[in-house]
């Protein structure tokens, strides 16, 4: 059963509060990052979308790439070392990125560059701060801390581009870089207050890849772990995709106001993200996987209709739907893998979250791209949603086979 207190009572422990803003204000200060880095490339290069592709590609790939060596190191390591690790790395490249937009030295493959570095300074964030997160609150208040910690990521993936209007209005986007740059400080700020957090018991000193195989066998025999996985992996990378292309599903459903219907889809499906996090922070149980495979069928359902939508409200309604049920999906698989691992496995595993989180995302929007390019807009969009419900669907019967 749960503690009492509410489902943001870990906030309640000063050394998880500090965990918990030192990460939000992370992800925030990285999703500022992102979006300002795609409107200098827009600028430079006239919106040529295989320079923003590369762009983008550069920004997520890390979570692909390094995750799990990432993940290793933090079941090896101190992981407050790693964070500030990160931490450095990531003022370093702000910093530049400041520098050379300030004197106008910023062109394309330097910011590919930084793109790569910020990446990579997330992806390390990511399996640090992930993995300390237990040592943090008593065991009882894990059911708290688990959605608080998981939701940290997309509340950064929602306010960062939402911060984005504001500021460009304000002060431009050399000054967006700026303020990404004082968000980020603001986050090492509040990690020099965490504590130590050496490994769990002695650390077995093997090889990267056969430590990377006992983290995926400790996923298989701690079920319904590669579930979870799975679920986070095709949610990303299949039903994510309409992410990159809902500018292309704007253009369907309003040909002669696309960019208009664009601006509040994405301000309405912000608004939803924020609420799904709020939903899935006040959860009382530990998430399952049945519940979550529903959720899945839910986004599946919610991407042929955004295909099929007849007008543009009904797309804006569609998406905002998808978009929640997406970070739903998220959050509560996050939040019940931190509960299934052992502390000694516990990087690895959720680098394999982080990997289906963020490093398949690209993948996703070229590949709707492309079959769109192929067929269209209502055909890709069936298909990627079909495939979504097909493996919920099996999700949730081996769920139910478990629990039972």
């Amino acid at each position: 059963m749960a503690s009492r207190g509410g489902p943001f009572r870990a906030l309640r422990h000063v050394r998880y509060l500090l965990l918990f803003l030192t990460s939000t204000s992370y992800q925030v200060s990285y999703w500022v990052m992102y979006t300002a880095l795609q409107l200098v490339v827009a600028h430079l290069t006239d919106h040529d979308p295989v320079a923003l592709g590369i762009l983008q590609f550069s920004l997520l790939v890390a979570y692909l790439l390094m995750s799990i060596p990432f993940g290793v190191l933090a079941d090896r390591v101190d992981r407050r070392r790693l964070l500030r690790i990160a931490q450095t790395i990531g003022f370093t490249a702000f910093l530049s990125t400041g520098l050379l937009a300030s004197t106008g030295l910023l062109s394309l493959w330097p910011a590919v560059a930084v793109g790569f570095v910020t990446g990579v300074t997330s992806t390390l964030t990511s399996a640090a701060t992930n993995s300390m997160m237990p040592r943090l609150v008593p065991r009882e208040d894990l059911t708290s801390a688990a959605p608080l910690q998981t939701a940290t990521g997309n509340l950064g993936r929602m306010l960062g581009p939402m911060l984005a209007g504001p500021l460009v209005w304000l002060v431009g986007t050399t000054g967006m870089l700026w303020a990404a740059l004082a968000i980020l400080v603001a986050s090492i700020l509040f990690a020099t207050r965490l504590p130590a957090s050496p490994p769990a018991g002695t650390v077995v000193r093997e090889s990267l890849r056969r430590s990377m195989a006992a983290g995926i066998d400790h996923a298989q025999h701690r079920p319904p772990a590669l579930g979870l996985l799975l679920a986070v992996a095709v949610t990303s990378g299949v039903g994510g995709g309409f992410q990159a292309q809902q500018p292309v599903v704007a253009a369907h459903v309003a040909p002669h106001n696309a960019d208009d219907v664009f601006l509040v889809m994405a301000a309405v499906a912000g608004a939803a993200a924020l609420l799904a996090v709020a939903l899935s922070a006040v959860q009382r149980r530990t998430p399952s996987l049945t519940g979550t495979a529903l959720l899945m069928i839910g986004q599946g359902v919610s991407l042929v209709l955004m295909g099929l939508a007849p007008n543009a409200w009904t797309a804006i309604v569609a998406v905002a739907l998808s978009q929640a049920l997406l970070i739903a999906v998220m959050t509560r698989a996050g939040s019940a893998l931190q509960h299934i691992v052992d502390d000694i496995y516990r990087g690895r595993v959720m680098s394999l979250y982080f990997m289906g989180w963020g490093g398949l995302l690209p993948f996703g929007g070229l590949g709707l791209g492309l079959l769109i390019s192929r067929t269209s807009v209502p055909v890709a969009l069936a298909v990627f949603g079909a495939v979504v419900i097909v493996v919920a669907s099996l999700l949730f019967i081996n769920g139910r086979r478990h629990e039972a």
